[in-house]
């Protein structure tokens, strides 16, 4: 799978669970941290995709996506929630998806990577 993918997300646990599910689905290039561990990042190279977690604050959201728009320019970015049931876009290059079931969150990432 082409396309390297941030996982932001401040609980551990939920970082390893999406990590996983990518890795299952073939892709090999995942990374994952908090919004804080962003600025260490290697610049190259980009990331294509960038998953935030549903349970980052709305003020946390705001720093994340002006971070990696600054470092990676063209960025799409994809915001997990509890109430959306599909993919929907909200802005360039931004878009808003539950962050369940699996299979739903693999093909959504597939989607935005090949878009």
């Amino acid at each position: 799978m082409s396309g390297r993918i941030l996982i932001c997300g401040d609980e551990p646990f939920l970082l390893e669970t999406r990590h996983m599910v990518l890795v299952r689905a073939g892709f090999t290039v995942v990374s994952m941290c908090t919004r804080e561990q962003i600025a260490s990042l290697p610049s190259e190279p980009a990331f294509r995709l960038a998953v935030i977690g549903r349970t980052i604050t709305e003020e946390d959201k705001e720093l994340i996506v002006a971070e990696v728009r600054q470092r990676w320019s063209g960025i799409r970015i994809l915001f997990l929630t509890d109430q959306q049931d599909s993919l929907q876009q909200i802005s360039s290059h931004e878009y808003i998806s539950r962050s369940l079931p699996p299979r739903e969150f693999v093909t959504n990432c597939r989607q935005l990577l090949e878009g």
